[in-house]
């Protein structure tokens, strides 16, 4: 899908560097919208969706890079693949000091996966 942060920053980048959020969520599709499909949907279960997974930077207010999956695709499934998208996207002169993976379920808690890079 591309980046929403290159281009025109309007926000200083931390010294230390950002906090990548690698995250998963649910869209509930109505109809027969292209690429839905069933899969897991807790309010509306059996129905189609999408699946979307998106790269935030913790630190700003920041969409850095998202695919639109089908709502039958796991949570991590492509993650290595978008991860190295993602970080190709970041603005000259910006790093990531951590990466937040999600869990199974496509949540970001506490109990996710973080990896410090320590890039720079």
């Amino acid at each position: 899908m591309g980046t929403t942060c290159q281009g025109t920053p309007h926000f200083a980048a931390p010294s230390e560097g950002f906090s990548l959020d690698l995250d998963s969520t649910i869209f509930q599709r109505i109809g027969s919208q292209q690429g839905a499909a069933k899969g897991y949907n807790p309010q509306r279960p059996g129905r189609n969706s999408h699946h979307p997974l998106l790269a935030v930077l913790a630190e700003a207010p920041c969409i850095l890079h998202a695919w639109l999956r089908s709502g039958n695709t796991g949570a991590s499934r492509g993650i290595a693949e978008f991860l190295k998208e993602a970080l190709a996207l970041l603005p000259a002169g910006w790093k990531v000091r951590t990466v937040v993976f999600p869990r199974k379920n496509g949540q970001l808690p506490r109990s996710g996966m973080v990896v410090s890079l320590g890039m720079g």
